[in-house]
C-alpha cells in the first residue's frame, strides 16, 4: 500500500525499486511493532543505509500519517545481540543484565534521543564485562551495526552516572 501510494504520487522516478521497496517493508513492520533496524534491509537490498534513511524521510515528509513509526525500544535488541555475540551458557544472564542497563540509561536520560544499536551495544558491552567476558568495542561495533565511537561515547555518559560506580552485585538489587 505505501509503494503504491508513493508510486501514485510519483515519489518511486528516479529510484531504484529495490531501495523502494525495502523502506516500504521497513516502515510496515515497523509500524506492526518489529523490531528490525533500516541497516539490516539496507544489507538485504544491497543499499547505503544513509540512501535508504533519505527515501524514509522523504516518505515520512510526504506521507506523515502512513510513513510514521513510533521510537522503538532498545531492549527489544538485546537478545538477539547477545546470541550474536556468543556468550554461551551466561547469555540469559548478560542480557539480564544489559536489560537493567538499558532501563538505567533510560531513567538517566541516556537513551533519548539516540539510536537503540548504540545503547544496546553499550548495555551489553559493560554486561558482558561484568560477567568477565572481554568483548572489545570492535566486537560489539561488528554486531550492532554502529560505530565504535558511537558506543564509546554511550559508555561515557554512563560512566558520568552514580549507577556507574555500583558494584555489579549492588546494580542488580
Amino acid at each position: 500500500r505505501i509503494y503504491t501510494l508513493a508510486y501514485m504520487h510519483r515519489l518511486t522516478r528516479g529510484k531504484k525499486r529495490a531501495h523502494m521497496c525495502a523502506v516500504c517493508l521497513y516502515i510496515s513492520l515497523r509500524r506492526n511493532n518489529v523490531p528490525i533496524m533500516l541497516i539490516e534491509l539496507g544489507d538485504l537490498a544491497q543499499a547505503s543505509v544513509f540512501k535508504l534513511g533519505a527515501l524514509f524521510m522523504e516518505l515520512r515528509r510526504e506521507f506523515p500519517s502512513v510513513a510514521s513509526v513510533e521510537d522503538i525500544d532498545p531492549s527489544v535488541y538485546i537478545s538477539r545481540f547477545a546470541q550474536a555475540l556468543e556468550f554461551g551458557d551466561k547469555t540469559r544472564a548478560v542480557s539480564n543484565d544489559a536489560l537493567l542497563l538499558v532501563k538505567r540509561m533510560k531513567r538517566d536520560w541516556i537513551a533519548d534521543g539516540r539510536r537503540p544499536a548504540g545503547i544496546c551495544g553499550a548495555a551489553l558491552l559493560i554486561a558482558a564485562r561484568m560477567h568477565h567476558f572481554h568483548r572489545t568495542v570492535k566486537e560489539v561495533v561488528q554486531v550492532v551495526k554502529m560505530s565504535d565511537a558511537t558506543v564509546a561515547k554511550r559508555i561515557k555518559e554512563f560512566a558520568a552516572t552514580p549507577a556507574a560506580q555500583l558494584s555489579a552485585f549492588s546494580f542488580r538489587t
